[in-house]
């Protein structure tokens, strides 16, 4: 492995193990969670920056436990609802990033007549359907959004489809954490 891929790849699992103990904070602090809940007002703007975190590796389980705490306290649909608009922004920079830098990138590395052959959009082409609906699975689930984005980026779909794909999948799956919080804690 190439030493500047290490340090990569370590960096990004640092990353990881911090937001894993930030959400770990943010299930045993119970003053997070008055903060989070205490009015209709702070109830919208928690909802939307945890939608916003929601959408990212490093940010997505303590964004889940955010959720999850709102949700508890509060309507899970208003909080699907705003969290859904707050991480469509968040992925709305990464299919940008995807578009711009990514796509580009894999132009570049698909160039060399081996990998051209391997990667052939002719052996894809039945299957590229599919791309927006695993996308917008992997979304609304749990896992954080980057593969999810990079799997619509790739189909070059438009704008609007991918604000209406990426909206819908964050909404459920915000929605879900949403109300199994509120079960959880209403027995």
């Amino acid at each position: 492995m190439h030493h500047a891929t290490r340090i990569h790849l370590i960096k990004d699992v640092c990353l990881l193990l911090v937001s894993l103990g930030a959400a770990a904070v943010l299930v045993v602090t119970p003053s997070v969670e008055q903060i989070l809940t205490s009015s209709m007002e702070t109830e919208a703007l928690a909802s939307f920056v945890a939608g916003l975190f929601f959408t990212s590796v490093v940010t997505s389980p303590a964004a889940i436990v955010a959720l999850a705490q709102i949700g508890a306290a509060n309507s899970p649909w208003l909080v699907a609802l705003i969290g859904g608009l707050g991480a469509v922004i968040g992925d709305l920079v990464l299919f940008r990033f995807i578009q711009t830098h990514f796509n580009k990138d894999m132009e570049q590395f698909l160039k060399t007549k081996r990998l051209r052959h391997v990667f052939s959009p002719s052996r894809f082409r039945s299957f590229t359907w599919l791309l927006p609906f695993i996308g917008g699975l992997i979304i609304a689930s749990p896992l954080p959004d980057e593969l999810g984005v990079t799997l619509l980026g790739v189909t070059k779909l438009p704008l609007k489809a991918f604000v209406v794909i990426s909206y819908l999948s964050n909404f459920a799956g915000i929605l879900l954490i949403a109300l199994v919080a509120k079960s959880l804690a209403s027995s």
